[in-house]
Parts: C-alpha cells; structure tokens; sequence
C-alpha cells in the first residue's frame, strides 16, 4: 500500500508546463524555431499552445496567416513582430480571393501585436474567436477591411489603418461592397475600438455594425470615405473622446461622402440604446452628425440614444441634420456646441428632445429649454492639417457662452480630456469643461513602435 500511496504522490505533483517562446522568419526553416534557427511562419504557429509566445523576425511573409488554437484567460497566446523589426503579413495585392482574410484569428485569447497587415487582395486582419486583440498592428493597402472585430469581446487597441478598401478607389465601387479600416461588425458582443488611428480610408474610418455594446474611444478618424465614424444597426453602443475631421482636397475625397459621425440602420437590426458623448466633429462633408433613415421599419430610428458634450463645428452643409424617422423616440440632444459659420446649422427631425445647446447662431430646427445662441469662442488654436488637429482646438475660453450653461447628466462626470465635470455648479456645454488642466490621454500615442525600415 504505502508504495502505491508513494507512486500516487509521484503522479500528482508532476511539474507545470510553461510557456515557451518560438521565433518564425521569412527564411526560416527547420523545426527548431529558436531565435538562433528560426523557422518557418506555418511551423511556429503549429506550435503554439496556450500561454506561448510567437516573435516574428522582421521582412516580409507573403502568404496567407489562419490560427485556430485557443488561449485562455490566464494564459493568452501571443503573435508579434520582434521587438526592434518590422515584421509584415504581405498579401502582394494577389491574396486572398474575394471576401478572404490575409490574416484571420479564429481561436480564443488571441493577442496579435507590433506588426503590419498589408496589400491583402480582400480582408486584413480579422479577429474572429473570442477574447482577441490587436494591440500596435499597422493594417493598409487591403482591398477590404483593415482589421475587423467579429467575435465577441474583441479589442483594437493603439492600431494604425491607412489606405483601405482600395475595391472603392476614386469612388468606383468596383466589387459593389463596402468596407472600412476599423471595424466591430457582423454580429459581436463587447467590442472595443480604442487608441487608435483611422485615415485614408475608401470606406468607413471606424465603424460598428449589426453589434452589440461596442465601445469606441479615445480614437482620431479622418479623411475616410465615405464616413469617419458610423454607428449602424447597433445597441448599447458608446463613442466617446473621439476626434473625427475632414480636411479639404483630402486625397480620398470625393464631394458631399465625407461625413463626420453618423447613425443609421440599414438592415433592421436591433438599434438603440448608444451614447455619443465628449467628441469632437469639425469639417464633415456634407454633415457632422447625420442620422440616415433608411425605412428597415420600427428599429430604424433614434431609440434612447445620448448625443451630449460634444462640440461640432462647421460642416460644409447642414451641420446637424436627423432625417425624419416616425419611430424616433427618448432620445436628448444635450449639452452640445454647435458651431456653423455659414450654411444651415441644423436639420432636426420631430422626435428628439434637445435643450442646452450653445448653437452659433438660430437652429432651424432643434431649438430647446436653456438654449445659448451666439460665438461659443472656441480656442481654435494649434495645426488643422491631416494628422495634425489637437484637441486643444476645441478648448472653450474663459468667456465662453458655454460655460456653466449645461444641464448636469449624472453618468458623465468628466470632458474629452478626461478631467472633472461639472467645476462648479453646472456644467460646461461641449467636450470641454473649462479650468481642468487638459492633460488627459484621448489623443493615441504617436511613434508607438521602432520601425527600422
């Protein structure tokens, strides 16, 4: 007995497994895959295991990525370019076929990070399983989507995506799609888009769609066609602390498609229930905010929606402009700054409640309880080029129309540059409350990895 009970104690404190780092590179070979013999890409990822790490030595992989194995909560996978290289998933504009994905992630607890997706004949980089993350992965030159969310929880974070959707260049529509740089789209639950940059962009910038509570924050989103920021078909949605701007002569414009943010609800999906507050809209082509009634029937609507705090200043059309929807309904248009120095400041459909607005001048439609009309004396300092514009721009002034002029709502309880709201009394109206220093973290971090090419 006493040597079974022995052989038993053997078998039970077996030592753990532990994580284990592989190293791939473009020349790789063999199946050592040490940072001395690195292998192949296909090789090292049929190595990995939960809790393991994969470094990608810089150049360029010219092939197809697929990974399907799961990590877990305590123990994720890790996919990165090494540190000090630029590693590079490279579609050579030949691969995948339509509606293919260059790099498509289908297993569990997945973090993909400090690496480029690019010249994908179709899709990017596609975060399909749950519990994955794209963490500093640059994504351009693809004909669709540069990095997507499908699978529930996902996060993008401190991500770059440039020139793509190139199916719409010069506005040609050529496989009558669409598609955008950033995306939590078809179907997620608890997606998060954060940190990052969209520009450049034949399609949407930043987008959620046909989703589920997806956040999106702390982002900068211009000069996309046909729209910067799009809030379609979607629930319990939050966008907050984004700058989102047109410049002019942008070199993927094409006239009255740039908008800033807009709603919508194209295919009847449940919607509502978002929160748009503390963001900063200039430039929109033709609108900053629009909501697009589409007729999907009751969900196509502004349903419990927030839009408040945020400052939006001149479009080159109507400024706000809410088609007429007969299900809008318990949505407020609050504490905003409206500015339009010339054109039509507000189209605002029945439906809304809107009150304590700081508009520049008399809102055609939209007028509501504790209104200010006049200048609200923006600081309107520092560059305006694309890449440029700061969120010190949008600051108010000491004079300002705005300040103390809101109407307090309890589940905000601070500006775009995350310092405390209300000072004082009441608060500011805009993404920012006067006299907080302004030395929050909304605009994402530049400069983010060495690159050595």
């Amino acid at each position: 007995m006493a040597l079974t009970l022995g052989a038993l104690c053997i078998i039970t404190h077996q030592s753990p497994a532990f994580a284990t780092t592989y190293y791939v590179a473009p020349n790789g070979s063999g199946t050592a895959c040490t940072i001395g013999n690195p292998c192949g890409l296909n090789t090292g990822l049929g190595k990995l295991a939960a809790g393991d790490t994969l470094y990608l030595r810089g150049g360029s992989y010219k092939q197809t990525v697929s990974f399907s194995t799961n990590g877990t909560s305590t123990s994720r996978i890790t996919i990165a370019g090494y540190p000090g290289e630029t590693a590079i998933i490279d579609g050579n504009n030949t691969m995948p076929s339509h509606w293919g994905t260059l790099f498509n992630v289908t297993g569990n607890y997945v973090t993909i990070r400090d690496l480029e997706v690019m010249d994908s004949y179709s899709m990017g980089l596609i975060l399909r399983g749950t519990y994955n993350e794209a963490i500093n992965v640059y994504s351009h030159g693809n004909w669709e989507n540069g990095i997507l969310i499908t699978g529930n929880y996902g996060l993008v974070d401190q991500c770059r995506a440039y020139y793509n959707c190139k199916s719409n260049v010069n506005c040609t529509n050529r496989r009558g799609n669409w598609a955008s740089g950033i995306s939590a789209a078809r179907y997620p639950t608890g997606a998060t888009i954060r940190n990052s940059v969209s520009w450049n962009n034949w399609g949407e910038g930043i987008s959620t769609f046909e989703s589920a509570s997806t956040t999106i924050e702390d982002n900068v989103s211009y000069d996309n066609f046909s729209v910067n920021m799009y809030i379609s078909d979607t629930s319990n949605t939050v966008a907050r602390r984004n700058m989102v701007y047109t410049t002019p002569g942008n070199p993927v414009s094409c006239a009255g498609n740039q908008f800033g943010i807009v709603f919508s609800c194209e295919t009847g999906y449940t919607n509502g229930n978002n929160t748009v507050v503390n963001n900063f809209v200039i430039g929109g082509d033709p609108n900053n905010l629009r909501y697009w009634h589409s007729n999907q029937g009751s969900n196509d609507a502004l349903i419990n929606n927030v839009i408040a705090y945020n400052t939006f200043v001149n479009s080159t059309g109507t400024n706000i402009q809410i088609d007429s929807s007969p299900y809008h309904r318990n949505t407020i248009f609050k504490n905003n700054i409206v500015e339009q120095i010339s054109g039509t400041i507000s189209k605002i459909a029945s439906g809304l409640t809107c009150s304590y607005n700081n508009w520049s001048k008399d809102p055609s439609s939209g007028s509501g309880t504790g209104d200010v009309i006049g200048n609200p004396k923006l600081a309107k300092t520092g560059p305006t080029g694309p890449g440029e514009l700061a969120g010190e721009y949008f600051k108010i002034s000491s004079d300002s129309p705005a300040r103390d002029k809101g109407d307090a709502i309890s589940a905000v309880t601070a500006d775009f540059f995350r310092d405390k709201r209300p000072v004082g009394t009441y608060p500011d109206m805009g993404g920012h409350e006067y006299a907080g220093t302004g030395d929050g973290p909304p605009d994402p971090p530049t400069g983010v990895r060495i690159k050595t090419n």
